[in-house]
């Protein structure tokens, strides 16, 4: 277990004159770059054009989804920040209504918003310069009316203090920055898969946080936390697997703008099946105990086998399947709809490997109240009925199709293998031969080939009038 806790710009005209730099002062002049931007309507005296919602470039910061617990997170609606999942955005928005316009033009163009903390380590960075360049470039060329485009980024914060929102456009001449706090509370959340199959490890990192604001002086900068892990016998008792004490880093006294931060990770190497349960303790009041149940299941061992792999449905009505099974952890509790533990057993043949055409579907239930006090055991053989093939979706000739077979239970897919299966179907070639038919007489060989009236009949065995008849 270990513990872990510049800006250049430059811009030219392809014409310079009086006017254009009038234009361009009036243009830095009318537009704003802020948290939120309100539209201006402006004139230039002595020009004959009017500035009506001219251009306008805004920038936000918002919180869309707050962190939980688990490091689990929830839409948020309020009115501030919080740690949790950020949207950076930024707005390019105009309208031209002209009578004369310069022509101008942009070499570059910086349009970058930057999201840091108040010690000036940047989280996150939304630049696309190079867009926007050609967006306003074009603005110019074309005299667009209506031009707007939006750019946003999506970014995590773990936790709360102060920040910084730097909104720079250089077309503007225009460097703004902001100062939000984002809110938090003292919290252990953990990061990573609570539940894993057998033979995997379990890999987790927990985060202990002061949350913000926070009084630096509750701390005493000797916090620490105990990490314990027990396998649980019963809903109440537990082997202990795992006990240590780690020292947690939580008071930065350079730093006191930003809430008090440490992680630990914690690796178990291939654990047993069963239920376990990791719990944490501190010695600092502010944050509770906190218990996390963590579990560690079987994989399904199956094994599923037919009686053949070619079948005639002339004279094979059905299939037999050999189904064993062993799964032993978790065992099967009844889920909703079902009252009593239930295993669906599914077998399905498929024409063609993109599973876009299915011809058959038998299921096989499986259901005991037993099956919730001990581990699964099962050997049984069931029939698979071939008469629920609609043979007119057969070919003719011999074909392999592809068996499904799956297992359910606990509400999840525990299993799936496919099977290769040859079936073949000589009624089907007698209907699609008895479609050829021009007379009663006439003779088709079973491959559905006419035969000629004027040869004899070589020995084998034909259709005629449907009916099959055999030349000895």
């Amino acid at each position: 277990m270990t513990l872990t806790c510049g800006r250049a710009c430059s811009r030219s005209t392809k014409r310079t004159s009086s006017f254009g730099a009038r234009l361009i002062a009036a243009f830095a002049a009318v537009l704003c770059c802020a948290m939120s931007t309100t539209s201006v309507i402006a004139q230039t005296p002595g020009v004959e054009y009017t500035v009506d919602k001219y251009l306008t470039m805004s920038g936000q910061v918002n919180t869309v989804k707050e962190y939980t617990i688990d490091f689990a997170v929830a839409n948020y609606n309020g009115d501030s920040l919080r740690a949790g999942i950020q949207n950076m955005t930024y707005v390019l928005d105009g309208n031209i209504f002209e009578k004369y316009w310069p022509d101008i033009y942009y070499d570059t163009l910086t349009a970058v918003c930057t999201f840091s903390d108040c010690y000036e380590h940047e989280v996150c960075r939304l630049d696309k310069s190079d867009e926007v360049c050609e967006m306003v470039n074009s603005f110019f060329e074309y005299k667009a009316i209506g031009v707007k485009d939006t750019y946003s980024k999506a970014f995590s914060l773990h936790r709360g203090g102060v920040y910084l929102f730097n909104s720079l456009f250089d077309f503007l001449d225009t460097d703004k920055t902001d100062t939000l706090i984002v809110y938090d509370d003292p919290s252990i959340r953990v990061d990573g898969t609570f539940t894993v199959k057998t033979g995997q490890d379990i890999d987790l990192r927990a985060y202990f946080n002061t949350g913000y604001p926070f009084d630096i002086n509750s701390l005493t900068g000797d916090e620490y936390a105990d990490v314990m892990v027990y396998k649980m016998v019963t809903d109440t008792t537990g082997i202990e697997m795992l006990k240590q004490r780690v020292p947690l880093h939580l008071k930065d006294e350079a730093h006191p703008l930003l809430a008090g931060i440490d992680s630990i990770t914690i690796h178990l190497e291939k654990p047993e099946i069963g239920p376990y349960r990791l719990r944490f303790e501190t010695n600092w009041e502010a944050l509770a105990s906190r218990d996390i149940p963590l579990s560690v299941e079987d994989t399904l061992r199956a094994t599923v086998t037919l009686d053949k792999q070619a079948y005639d449905l002339a004279s094979d009505s059905h299939a037999r399947m050999t189904l064993t099974m062993d799964y032993g952890y978790p065992h099967i509790g009844a889920v909703q709809p079902d009252t009593v533990p239930t295993i669906r057993v599914a077998a399905s043949i498929y024409k063609d490997t993109k599973e876009s055409i299915l011809l058959l579907t038998d299921t096989l239930v499986l259901v005991s109240d037993t099956l919730a006090q001990k581990d699964l055991h099962y050997a049984g053989e069931w029939d698979i009925d071939w008469s629920k093939i609609d043979k007119t979706m057969l070919t003719a000739a011999d074909s392999t199709y592809r068996m499904k077979v799956t297992v359910t239970f606990n509400g999840q897919q525990q299993y799936e293998n496919f099977i290769p299966v040859d079936i073949k179907c000589m009624s089907t070639a007698i209907r699609q031969t008895a479609a050829l038919r021009t007379d009663d007489e006439t003779v088709y060989t079973l491959n559905g080939i006419r035969v000629n009236p004027r040869k004899p009949l070589t020995p084998g065995v034909y259709v005629r009038k449907g009916k099959k008849i055999v030349i000895k």
